[in-house]
């Protein structure tokens, strides 16, 4: 059956489906496992479970989920300050920590894997898994990404300022896409940053053209859908935002209205489901996933 051409217009102005809310986690009074002490990044691991990291030690962990939301574990509480997880094609999560300044790796299952060197950052903020096994990794007060091997090596350094916009540069998270190409949120000048494995800036986008698309204000986590589109938690604005792969503003996914608040970490699995951390000093955490259509 063919429809009316305006009828068409209409709804492709109408944009995508806004995501359905699965289920939330918030916080409780009182300590207990389930409690949420500053979510920060989160991912997607294997068997339908859910990991997301708490930096606020002694309380400091990496907490598994099921899919329906349910604590399974709880891993080196107090012994980590993690603030960024990626899950790896080995089947590992590696974890920036903030305690030793450097990166760890546990199985879902709480098992401690190999750690890099001690220091090897100032800050290490977000990470990323290529499916080659190589971690991109943010070293957010230094101003620079890396690319290293398994073992921690550097294969490759690279300053994330854009001198054309800034002399300054705070990158936090980081995703990568279909294209190897490597995609950076920067708090500094509130936008998106898309470089090449060489390190090369491809795009910069977001509050300084605001022509087509609205201002990002302090972005947070990053991740992609299965067609390289660019998915930031605007936490400033409070607002998940959708991109297309060069940069256009696409939608608000979610937005304050359908009671997002300060969105951290966001993740989304190859089936569309969408895991959104929410945190700030003196807020209530939370902990939510959607099924985007």
């Amino acid at each position: 059956q063919s429809s009316e051409p305006g009828n068409r217009e209409k709804s492709l102005s109408q944009g995508p489906r806004k995501p359905t809310l699965l289920w939330r986690v918030h916080n409780r009074t009182g300590y207990n496992p389930l409690k949420l002490y500053h979510p920060y990044d989160v991912t997607f691991i294997r068997d339908d479970r859910v990991a997301v990291v708490e930096g606020f030690y002694p309380y400091s962990r990496v907490q598994v989920l099921d899919i329906s939301g349910r604590q399974i574990l709880s891993i080196a509480q107090g012994d980590i300050l993690p603030y960024g997880v990626t899950m790896d094609s080995e089947g590992y999560m590696a974890i920036t920590d903030h305690k030793d300044r450097t990166v760890k790796f546990f199985t879902p299952d709480g098992q401690a894997g190999i750690s890099w060197a001690p220091n090897m950052f100032d800050w290490p903020d977000g990470i990323a898994a290529t499916k080659s096994c190589e971690y991109v990794v943010t070293d957010k007060t230094r101003g620079v990404v890396s690319v290293h091997d398994i073992d921690g090596v550097a294969i490759l350094q690279f300053s994330s300022i854009d001198t054309n916009v800034s002399q300054f540069s705070c990158p936090a998270y980081v995703a990568t896409d279909h294209h190897r190409r490597i995609i950076v949120t920067d708090t500094f000048d509130h936008s998106v940053k898309v470089f090449d494995m060489t390190g090369k800036l491809l795009q910069h986008f977001g509050s300084t053209d605001t022509r087509y698309a609205p201002a990002i204000k302090d972005p947070r986590g990053v991740t992609i859908d299965n067609q390289s589109n660019i998915i930031v938690a605007d936490w400033g604005n409070n607002s998940v935002n959708m991109y297309s792969p060069d940069g256009r503003f696409i939608c608000h996914m979610l937005t304050q209205e359908d009671e997002i608040k300060y969105p951290w970490g966001v993740s989304m699995d190859a089936s569309g489901k969408l895991l959104i951390s929410e945190q700030k000093l003196n807020s209530t955490p939370g902990l939510k996933l959607y099924q985007c259509h």
